[in-house]
């Protein structure tokens, strides 16, 4: 009995971590052209205004994987508190992701309260009502999107070439 409970524990203990590899190799999203689209280590997410273009590291997260599907996007963000750029997203976001109360300067995030999505380039140290996710942070250069108005930001994913 017991040497059988081992051996379906055992058999168990194998199919979840063949499932788990299986689902790895799952297409990281769809995206808006409907193709399936394999996620690199090195994809990185482009934010661009005006003249002015940033790169940011993603988040491998369900609402990171969504938020992907929808790209390319263009969206106006408006300044909130001399901190942050915000803009509403239609339809949300799934959010199976723990939510965080804090932010930093470079995070690009989804707040599900909103919903929207915001990219802080500033904190004043309150905690965040609701909770986000962090999709992706811009590693340099943040300090320029505080000058920028109420202006369209366009939001893609680039690759490196090989």
């Amino acid at each position: 009995m017991c040497k059988n409970l081992l051996l379906a524990l055992g058999a168990a203990a194998l199919a979840v971590s063949a499932t788990a590899f299986a689902v790895q190799d799952q297409p990281l999203y769809e995206n808006s052209s409907r193709q399936k689209v394999q996620k690199q280590q090195s994809d990185r997410l482009r934010i661009s205004f005006r003249n002015t273009q940033f790169e940011a590291r993603l988040h491998d997260n369900p609402t990171t994987r969504q938020f992907l599907t929808r790209l390319p996007m263009t969206i106006s963000m408006d300044d909130i508190g001399n901190k942050e750029k915000y803009a509403s997203l239609a339809g949300g976001l799934p959010v199976d992701s723990p939510l965080i109360n804090h932010n930093a300067p470079g995070q690009l995030v989804y707040w599900p309260t909103g919903p929207g999505i915001a990219i802080y380039y500033k904190t004043d140290g309150k905690p965040v009502r609701g909770g986000i996710v962090v999709m992706a942070e811009i590693e340099t250069g943040i300090e320029k999107l505080q000058t920028a108005d109420s202006s369209a930001i366009t939001f893609e994913l680039i690759r490196p070439i090989d």
